[in-house]
């Protein structure tokens, strides 16, 4: 594993017997390369992706977050870039043209709690009017009042109160429910598929659910603007750590 601690230059790179990961940052146009590698009996992904900085410009947001043990992380958010490039699976490839192809940046470096948990909320497509449009939300980690809960319009970027996930653990393909209590945020996630891990080395215990789909619902601004989000790609998500 090697892990560079600066979003916008470096590698952060990971290598195991059947497959490997390696993101590179601050590359020319201000690029950041992603390439897989993942070889499994009867499965195999190859990927070469540059996520890209919109032609009309994006303001990536910047956190030093205070935890409640008095350390702090720090993390980078952007929702709405877009990506280029190839990926493989099983034989078949599919070409990604920027576009009609969005990506997200999420990129923490923090010294969390011994016993961690969140739940994560990303997304990022077009919507109606030709509006670029991308979000970051998450729960139960950050605490002090600073949050990470952002609306990206065309790149710009406006800051949103807390939100909260409903939905069925045991049953995670279901629908989840993300929204704010001041109703301006309200969000239907429509599972599609869903990757996750159970590991418990006793002194160390992580418990992961990510379900990719889309969203549908509405979002409400500061300036009372309300959006209209349909069948929008991402994901959601549900993490214990014991680190």
């Amino acid at each position: 594993v090697r892990y560079d601690r600066n979003p916008e230059k470096g590698i952060c790179s990971y290598w195991s017997l059947t497959g490997d990961l390696r993101i590179s940052h601050g590359l020319p146009l201000k690029r950041t390369r992603i390439q897989a590698r993942s070889r499994r009996p009867g499965k195999a992904l190859f990927a070469d992706v540059d996520m890209l900085l919109p032609d009309s410009g994006f303001d990536p947001v910047h956190f030093l977050m205070p935890m409640d043990d008095g350390q702090r992380a720090f993390t980078t958010k952007a929702a709405g870039l877009t990506a280029r490039g190839r990926i493989t699976l099983n034989g078949t490839q599919f070409d990604l043209e920027p576009d009609r192809t969005f990506a997200v940046l999420d990129w923490t470096n923090g010294f969390y709690p011994r016993n961690t948990f969140w739940n994560w909320a990303c997304g990022t497509g077009m919507i109606k009017g030709n509006l670029r449009v991308g979000f970051n939300f998450s729960s139960g980690v950050y605490t002090r009042e600073l949050l990470e809960n952002i609306v990206w319009i065309n790149g710009a970027p406006h800051q949103t109160g807390c939100v909260d996930y409903t939905y069925d653990r045991d049953h995670p393909m279901t629908p989840w429910q993300v929204k704010s209590p001041d109703g301006k945020i309200d969000l239907v996630f429509n599972p599609e598929g869903i990757r996750r891990a159970n590991d418990n080395f006793v002194f160390v215990k992580s418990r992961f659910i990510q379900v990719c789909g889309s969203y549908s619902g509405t979002i409400r601004l500061a300036n009372d603007k309300k959006i209209r989000i349909d069948h929008v790609g991402g994901v959601v998500e549900e993490h214990f750590a014991r680190w």
